[in-house]
């Protein structure tokens, strides 16, 4: 169970801590060739598309179709989310 925990638990941390990295380096003073918000959004949304893409490789599925789907999934559940709060 503990290593259960560790795993279920370190995961959604560093993919939080990737996504906010522009944010960190953006207020270290790095310059960042968009703004530091839609830098991080960027990142989230790669990272959704990626995680797609490899479930498609695994599945044995098009990695393409699957990443695509997962992006679009990801960009309804941010849409219904800015709907409604």
């Amino acid at each position: 169970p503990m290593l259960i925990a560790l795993v279920n638990g370190a995961a959604p941390l560093c993919i939080s801590l990737l996504i906010i990295t522009p944010l960190w380096l953006a207020s270290a003073g790095v310059s960042l060739p968009l703004p530091p918000l839609y830098a991080a959004i960027a990142v989230a949304l790669l990272s959704v598309f990626l995680l797609g893409a490899f479930l498609g490789r695994v599945a044995g599925i098009s990695w393409l179709h699957s990443g695509l789907r997962t992006l679009l999934i990801a960009l309804a559940t941010a849409a219904l989310i800015y709907l409604f709060a």
